[in-house]
């Protein structure tokens, strides 16, 4: 609106092509105008203002500028502190994450739950499975004394045939009360119970078939 308004009242000066660096220069050239001092020298008060202005602009922006830098190093000294803390609760949180999906994928892993009668749940107790061990203990102790007195041969013999039924009756216990579990599962829980089962056929056919049905 300033330019077209100069247009108007035909000023040679200032060249049209140059124009005004904003509503203060243009206010400037129009107060001179209307003051009737419209020459070069008016002109050239007006650049030295305006250059001066600048100036002075320039110096309030270069020290907002470090004011504004020296808030930002106050407020990150400040934050580093904070910053390492927030760093260790997400390590802590992620260590936790991960033992949380480890848990879980064993879990899942892990053997369904016996399927047999609630009754039978004794057949995996602590008191049970130290029985078996004593039982097995005493096989092993009567095998390793037997060959030492032959004169009690029969009796190692009876010996033999009732470990062998309690290792049949215990096998039997734990497939009633596991079902398809006992043999089916982590390789890690369930090799045991083949272990055994081929030790009880081993025993099976070697003291209780006839020899007939060997040959």
């Amino acid at each position: 609106q300033a330019l077209s308004a100069m247009e108007t009242r035909s000023l040679r000066w200032p060249p049209r092509d140059r124009q005004p660096c904003g509503n203060d220069t243009a206010v400037a050239y129009s107060k001179l105008l209307d003051e009737g001092d419209g020459g070069p020298q008016a002109v050239d008060r007006l650049v030295r203002g305006l250059r001066k202005k600048h100036e002075e602009l320039g110096e309030k922006a270069a020290s907002i500028q470090t004011l504004l830098e020296d808030t930002d190093r106050l407020f990150s000294g400040r934050r580093q502190p904070i910053d390492r803390d927030i760093a260790a609760f997400e390590e802590q949180r992620a260590m936790i994450v991960q033992r949380l999906e480890t848990s879980l994928s064993a879990q899942s892993e892990t053997s369904a739950p016996p399927q047999g009668p609630t009754c039978l749940r004794w057949v995996d107790s602590a008191w049970f499975s130290a029985w078996c061990n004593c039982v097995v203990a005493a096989n092993f102790a009567c095998m390793s004394l037997a060959p030492g007195h032959p004169e009690y041969a029969s009796m190692f013999v009876l010996f033999d045939h009732a470990f062998l039924l309690w290792y049949c009756s215990e096998l039997a216990l734990k497939f009633a009360y596991h079902r398809g579990g006992l043999l089916q599962g982590r390789l890690g829980v369930v090799w045991w119970n083949w272990l055994d089962l081929g030790i009880v056929v081993s025993g099976v056919v070697d003291q209780w078939l006839p020899p007939p049905l060997l040959r």
